[in-house]
């Protein structure tokens, strides 16, 4: 079962990353999603160790409770899949761009995954979580390509681009 899930993030990891370099001198993160001042937002490391330092607040006052509910669950489990769930939805709070959404997506799978793990047993259940983690990063690597084509029409055309055009690349992004 961990083989699977082993090999699962292995080509998981391998499907962004091929959808990275073969859009990596077009794809600009940097100017894309970054305000005008060139700060992204929300600007600040002390933001984010602050955000950082609740979630683990949080996942603090949980553990009690949850190892209270399900007895058969180990004390690193519950830390390693609050931590995971936790850090994931942080990181889907602090950025728009897709590579980075669906490495957030997939941080959250990652910790429900440990969760559910020590609770249901079945092979096919890993399978399948296995199988959605395809999936999602195969969906990222969609969306990416999508939105590298989006700016490489927006930057091959900016001058010319009318509002009629504007309406039309929104409707197919």
């Amino acid at each position: 079962m961990a083989v699977a899930k082993l090999l699962a993030g292995w080509f998981a990891g391998a499907i962004l990353g091929f959808t990275l370099a073969s859009n990596f001198d077009t794809y600009d993160i940097e100017r894309t999603y970054r305000d005008g001042e060139g700060q992204a937002r929300p600007t600040g490391r002390l933001f984010r160790i602050f955000a950082i330092a609740l979630i683990w607040l949080a996942v603090g006052l949980l553990t009690s409770s949850l190892l209270k509910w399900a007895p058969g669950i180990s004390l690193a489990q519950i830390l390693g899949g609050l931590i995971l769930i936790g850090l994931g939805i942080l990181h889907l709070g602090l950025t728009a761009n897709p590579l980075r959404i669906t490495i957030g997506l997939l941080t959250v799978l990652g910790g429900f995954e440990i969760l559910y793990a020590t609770v249901e047993k079945s092979t096919l259940v890993a399978g399948l979580l296995a199988g959605v983690n395809l999936a999602l990063a195969l969906a990222g690597a969609y969306i990416l390509t999508v939105t590298v084509s989006a700016q490489a029409l927006i930057v091959a055309d900016d001058e010319n681009l009318s509002d009629i055009d504007i309406t039309i690349l929104e409707k197919h992004i």
